[in-house]
C-alpha cells in the first residue's frame, strides 16, 4: 500500500486571500474515495460491522446513497455524504474550482450549506492540497 499523504489542515485557509476563495481547487487525499450508489451501500456496511445491532430487512430500494471511505491505520471509515456533500467533493476531485463545486451542490441540495461542509471534510481529512487558480478559470 503506497503511503499517505498528509491532511491538509484548516489553518493553511489563513493565508489565503477571501477575494480568491472562488478559484480555490482542492485536492482529495489518495487514502479518499467517493461512493455513489443506487443502493444503501452504508446502512449494508455498517450492519455487518462487528458489535452491529441485530441484523434488521435493509431495503434495498431505499437508495441512492452517497459516501466517502477513507483508509485508516487498522482499517477503514465509511461516512454517509449528503447530495450536496458528494456533488462538492466529486467536482472538486475533477480539480475543478470551489465556485463550481458550490453550483454542483446547490444544483443537488438547495439548502447546502458551504461552510458546514467544509468543515465536516477537514475533519474527516479529506483533502491533501489547495491552490487558488491564478487565472480566475
Amino acid at each position: 500500500m503506497a503511503d499517505d499523504d498528509e491532511a491538509l489542515q484548516p489553518n493553511a485557509l489563513q493565508s489565503v486571500p477571501p477575494q480568491t476563495y472562488p478559484r480555490l481547487r482542492f485536492v482529495l487525499r489518495s487514502a479518499v474515495r467517493l461512493l455513489d450508489s443506487a443502493f444503501p451501500v452504508v446502512r449494508i456496511w455498517e450492519a455487518n460491522q462487528p458489535g452491529a445491532a441485530a441484523a434488521e430487512l435493509i431495503d434495498l430500494a431505499r437508495g441512492p446513497e452517497f459516501a466517502l471511505a477513507h483508509r485508516l491505520p487498522g482499517g477503514a471509515r465509511i461516512t454517509r455524504l449528503s447530495a450536496g456533500e458528494f456533488a462538492l467533493l466529486s467536482t472538486l476531485a475533477r480539480a475543478e474550482p470551489l465556485e463550481v463545486a458550490l453550483d454542483a451542490s446547490l444544483a443537488r441540495e438547495p439548502d447546502f450549506d458551504l461552510g458546514v461542509a467544509l468543515h465536516r471534510s477537514f475533519e474527516l481529512g479529506v483533502f491533501a492540497h489547495v491552490s487558488a487558480s491564478p487565472d480566475g478559470s
